[in-house]
């Protein structure tokens, strides 16, 4: 195990997710990624397989964030992995509109702020008592509204 501790990163099977997995073990932390979707999980396996190639602990599990539960799942397979020398969490997991601005469903906005807004608050208060940096990631597509364009908060 690493003596900088371990690096959590939400949504790690591709994209930023994946590629803050790469650089945080490149920095020689070890890692422990998620992924949502079962389709993923050859995704985030190549990942890990790079990770560890830079001599780290690279660990991976299924996680809905949007879903306290989930989160709490998330934080003892860690634990009991590698320990409670968590050094950050990066919460990079988040969901956009599938549709046009003002073709968006309302359930959309409801299933989007559980996902980028609550659910990395819940992540951060289960586990405020051990860690000492959380990064809650943040897309530009998400300061600005297009009515051309989805949704994304």
């Amino acid at each position: 195990m690493s003596q900088k501790g371990y690096v959590i990163v939400t949504g790690a099977s591709r994209g930023i997710g994946a590629a803050t997995v790469l650089q945080m073990a490149k920095e020689g932390f070890d890692v422990v990624g998620t992924y949502i979707h079962e389709g993923s999980e050859g995704k985030i396996q190549k990942v890990m397989e790079q990770a560890r190639a830079y001599g780290v602990t690279a660990e991976y599990c299924r996680c809905d964030t949007s879903k306290y539960e989930d989160c709490a799942k998330l934080f003892a397979f860690a634990e009991e992995k590698l320990g409670r020398n968590l050094a950050a969490m990066i919460a990079n997991a988040g969901i956009a509109g599938a549709a046009f601005f003002n073709e968006e469903p309302r359930e959309s906005y409801e299933n989007m702020i559980q996902t980028n807004l609550l659910g990395p608050m819940g992540v951060a208060q289960d586990i405020a008592d051990c860690i000492s940096y959380l990064v809650n990631s943040n897309y530009v597509t998400g300061q600005t509204i297009s009515p051309n364009g989805g949704i994304y908060a």
